[in-house]
């Protein structure tokens, strides 16, 4: 099953690669001990190399997600696992399966009721509590971990959102007319800190609000045991969250390849279709210890290529990831396709592979590998969406 066509997308050329100077003030576990990052792809245009999974992971597991027929997996935007459960969210809806992929349910479901939703704009596990808690427009639905209904919370803001410990954090594309761009809350709707709008300006769209996300489009990421922001695509700023203020942790130095106002979606659409593919937008940045992990994408484009770059923290360098014939991380453990993360958690560099995508690029040479070639006679292109997990070092 071919998945929906996604409104930002990417860059066209081979040309664009992330290398960098920092300043020199990382630890030895390359941990930012001062000034922040920067990561420059104005000076840094002329490295690439592949890089190998062995050097991160020590296994990789492909997870095959087993549904009733009327269900459809695909598109996934967050992946949890907990307490030897899976929980990720397809299509708007919020679903649980067990490690080995077998179907447990639907938490919650779409309507206008009590324990129902528009959609899943996010949600979260309280492990304390002992519940789940689903964003929706407005409000915090939670569940028990079983997926039975409890009750639900008014929120003030309708923005993605992300819980840190006891703090709600709300993300909102600008738009060039809004004070903030990030805002936390407590339970009851104290506004605990704020992230300044810095591009305050008036739109040329006649009252009309557009807005243009890629399908990669992480605002959020945890490292550390520490939440971080990145924000939208035109955003080169990566924030730590913290209470009263969040602090800079790295800056993403886009140079001339940074979309200017005046051809934002939200400035101008008309500016936007015209200009927009000359210019480069970050959607997702994830890290670990060594490593940030940069997906980057064309503002405006009708040819679909997606371009991956690591920066290394201890080396202070930064390539584009490619083996010479398919971007992102090449896997020497099962050689099965390129991987690349959509998120990091402690035990865990986990991503997703569109069934017809994973057959289509498992050629003859796979068939050597007996895992791979196994897995792949598992499915059909219209199977579900695989989840890949790779365990760390």
């Amino acid at each position: 099953m071919k998945s929906l066509l996604f409104v930002s997308v990417l860059l066209a050329c081979n040309i664009l690669y992330v290398n960098c100077a920092q300043k020199s003030t990382n630890n030895k576990n390359g941990e930012n001990t001062d000034e922040p990052y920067r990561i420059s792809y104005k000076k840094c245009l002329e490295s690439e190399k592949p890089y190998f999974l062995s050097k991160i992971v020590d296994t990789i597991e492909y997870i095959i997600l087993k549904t009733p027929p009327k269900i459809i997996i695909t598109s996934i935007k967050k992946i949890i696992l907990h307490d030897g459960v899976i929980y990720l969210t397809s299509k708007g809806i919020l679903y649980q399966f067990t490690r080995d992929g077998n179907y447990i349910g639907q938490i919650g479901r779409k309507g206008k009721g009590p324990g129902e939703y528009n959609s899943v704009i996010g949600f979260f596990i309280d492990s304390n509590k002992k519940v789940i808690g689903i964003f929706a427009r407005n409000k915090i639905i939670y569940y028990s971990l079983r997926g039975d209904f409890l009750y639900d919370t008014y929120l003030q803001y309708s923005q993605i959102w992300e819980k840190s410990d006891s703090v709600f954090w709300g993300a909102s594309n600008p738009m060039g007319i809004m004070k903030t761009q990030l805002i936390a809350l407590n339970s009851i709707n104290d506004t605990l800190a704020s992230l300044k709008n810095y591009d305050i300006y008036k739109n040329l769209n006649g009252g009309n609000l557009f807005g243009v996300v890629s399908k990669l489009f992480r605002p959020f990421y945890r490292f550390n045991g520490k939440q971080y922001y990145k924000g939208y695509e035109d955003n080169d700023t990566i924030w730590q969250l913290t209470i009263p203020n969040p602090t800079i942790h790295a800056i993403i130095e886009m140079g001339t390849y940074k979309l200017p106002i005046e051809s934002r979606v939200e400035y101008s659409k008309i500016n936007f279709d015209k200009n927009a593919h000359k210019y480069v937008g970050i959607p997702c940045v994830l890290e670990d210890k060594h490593l940030f992990y940069i997906s980057s994408e064309a503002r405006n484009s009708k040819k679909i290529s997606t371009l991956y770059h690591i920066y290394d923290k201890i080396s202070n360098n930064g390539y584009l990831v490619t083996d010479g014939i398919t971007q992102g991380i090449t896997d020497d453990i099962l050689h099965g396709p390129s991987f690349w993360p959509m998120d990091i958690d402690d035990q865990y560099y986990i991503g997703t592979v569109e069934a017809y995508d994973f057959i289509e690029k498992i050629d003859k040479l796979h068939e050597k590998h007996v895992e791979i070639s196994k897995i792949a006679k598992q499915i059909n292109e219209n199977s579900n969406q695989l989840l890949i997990l790779c365990r760390k070092i």
